[in-house]
């Protein structure tokens, strides 16, 4: 959460605006780490049962350059666009995408 969401630049100085933007930020952190444990343990799934149809769709259209298609691509596909977004080069010695790039 501190290397991604990089709270201490937000230089809140009371309580009351500190609490809930970490609360946000940790809710972000859990998100995206439940999306890289279920993409290595579930690579096969549909990935609209995590990302609604306009997130896909937009990750789509933005790493692909073309029209997305109807039926959504596989979960671990589409970790793997989002993680592109955030720096992952797709490399065979890179393996599965750390919490980190997407």
């Amino acid at each position: 959460m501190k290397i991604g969401c990089r709270p201490e630049q937000l230089q809140l100085e009371k309580r009351e605006c500190l609490e809930p933007a970490l609360a946000f930020y940790m809710i972000i952190a859990w998100r995206v780490l439940f999306l890289t444990m279920l993409g290595r343990d579930c690579p096969e799934m549909p990935c609209d049962t995590v990302f609604a149809d306009e997130q896909r769709k937009a990750v789509d259209l933005v790493t692909q350059r073309k029209p997305p298609p109807d039926e959504p691509p596989s979960l671990d596909t589409m970790v793997h666009m989002a993680a592109n977004l955030g720096g992952f080069l797709h490399r065979k010695i890179d393996g599965f995408p750390h919490p980190k790039p997407l």
